[in-house]
């Protein structure tokens, strides 16, 4: 039977947790909930809402242009994540064994995170165009002009250069919180590793990566999931979905779609179906880096 003491805490319990369902419910679920109801309809000239069941979502099963998009951006997703994790566990652990400077070391990888995703975008553009970019222009001038390509304009090309780009402006955050998870491990299982005679190349197999996995699988998790959702850098960087189509990813083409072509409720029914294969694709991911450690 709970005490007069835990009722009473009961009864503050929801005062403070109802503005927070509140405010969630206003900005996350409302217009989830919105975007649902308006695919299965549409606005017409005369503005009074039309409905039309189903009709967009038969229209999305058989839209060629839509799944393309999807595929370009689970190619993205699968990129990012393997250019930006690799690289990401490497500088955090390099940062780890330095003694001298490691603060002003991560501030030099971190300071690409402050810079605006457009300016970022704006920035990688000019640096890969092909007349006066700065990385043909290098290219060129240590003799390898073969290399010296349209980055952004070459269809095996462009979708890589976006991933380079957003992995360049975001990897600095992700070091940092893998740099946090190391910070985390005993230091006691590094010494005793040292006594048995181990060298830094085991001390990272065989203890940071198996202690650092958690920090690791939810940190890919978040990724993939923030992946799916890549805009900017795609719309700024390649503005009519690059060469053949080969960067349009589901983002641009749902705004196309709904600021373009003004089909709202299409534009909203691609959203909700986008959003659920999100859903789905989190609890695959999720499941397998769970398989992966439990193995």
């Amino acid at each position: 039977m709970s005490s007069p003491h835990t009722r009473a805490q009961r009864r503050l319990f929801w005062p403070f947790l109802t503005p927070a369902l509140v405010l969630f419910a206003a900005v996350f679920l409302g217009p989830i909930v919105l975007n649902v109801l308006y695919s299965f309809g549409d606005v017409g000239s005369s503005g009074q809402p039309q409905i039309h069941g189903l009709a967009h979502y038969r229209d999305a099963f058989g839209d060629h242009v839509f799944w393309s998009a999807l595929k370009n951006t689970l190619i993205y997703s699968g990129e990012s994540t393997v250019i930006l994790f690799v690289p990401a566990v490497f500088l955090a652990w390099s940062l780890a064994q330095v003694r001298r400077w490691r603060r002003f070391f991560r501030v030099l990888v971190f300071a690409p995170v402050v810079v605006s995703v457009l300016v970022a975008s704006l920035v990688w553009k000019f640096l890969l165009n092909p007349t006066w970019g700065l990385v043909d222009a290098f290219l060129r001038a240590i003799h390898l002009s073969s290399l010296a390509i349209p980055w952004l304009g070459d269809t095996r090309t462009a979708m890589l250069a976006v991933v380079v780009a957003a992995v360049w402006q975001s990897i600095g955050l992700w070091v940092v919180l893998i740099s946090a998870g190391l910070e985390r491990i005993d230091p006691d299982l590094y010494e005793a590793a040292r006594v048995d005679g181990a060298n830094k190349r085991a001390e990272f197999r065989h203890i940071s990566l198996p202690q650092l996995w958690p920090v690791l699988r939810a940190l890919i998790l978040l990724w993939v999931v923030q992946a799916v959702q890549v805009f900017a850098f795609v719309y700024v960087m390649t503005p009519s979905g690059g060469p053949a189509g080969v960067t349009a990813v589901v983002s641009t083409y749902i705004y196309d779609t709904a600021f373009t072509s003004q089909d709202y409720g299409y534009a909203a029914c691609l959203a909700t179906i986008v959003l659920v294969l999100a859903g789905v694709l989190g609890v695959v991911v999720a499941a397998v880096l769970r398989r992966s450690a439990d193995e």
